[in-house]
């Protein structure tokens, strides 16, 4: 077995929950770690993703969880959805707000929508005194 002897690192921004990692999620921690990563943050895009991070970071200790809605999911992003992140935010595995922001490249969500939502995760990260993402 190789054991890294290199500085550690965290990789705060995976996607554990999508392929290719979500087809082989003990092998690609088991890969990580061979590798030097000591933490993974897996990132939620809406609430399906957000609750399967959470449901990995409590699966492995290495594993931490961020929730929120991505730009091009905002369209499906109603008051209750976002209360219901506000709830998860709560556990204490969550470590962060994301994956947040705008995106009017693509324009998934229309404009004003994405607005909307960013500024209300913003809001609701600064409840829960989160780090967004």
């Amino acid at each position: 077995m190789d054991i890294f002897t290199g500085p550690y690192f965290i990789d705060t921004h995976a996607h554990l929950d999508i392929p290719p990692l979500s087809e082989d999620q003990t092998g690609a921690i088991g890969r990580a770690e061979k590798a030097g990563v000591c933490q993974i943050i897996t990132i939620g895009t809406d609430l399906a993703s957000s609750k399967k991070s959470l449901e990995l970071a409590e699966q492995f200790p290495q594993v931490y969880a961020a929730v929120g809605i991505h730009p091009h999911d905002a369209k499906g992003a109603s008051d209750e959805v976002i209360k219901e992140l506000l709830e998860l935010a709560g556990i204490s595995n969550v470590v962060a707000w994301g994956e947040i922001g705008l995106d009017f490249v693509k324009e998934y969500s229309p404009r004003e929508i994405q607005r909307k939502v960013f500024r209300q995760q913003i809001q609701m990260a600064g409840q829960v005194d989160l780090p967004i993402i």
